[in-house]
């Protein structure tokens, strides 16, 4: 997937969301993705999620809008 995101193709996904046990390696795997993102004129962009709902499925609407 992280070939297919620096590729810059129109259907590539712009966003990942990465999840897992603590010490599989998601912060190096995080690091390494960004060194190659940059050189390929991508932006990078951290977010720490940590405190956020682990579910990533799109917020829903309130009832009624």
């Amino acid at each position: 997937m992280l070939d297919r995101m620096l590729s810059g193709a129109v259907d590539a996904p712009l966003v990942a969301y990465l999840h897992g046990h603590g010490g599989i390696g998601k912060s190096a795997l995080l690091c390494y993705a960004a060194q190659q993102a940059e050189p390929a004129g991508r932006a990078v962009v951290p977010v720490d999620a940590r405190l956020s709902d682990a579910d990533p499925s799109p917020p829903r609407s309130s009832p009624g809008r």
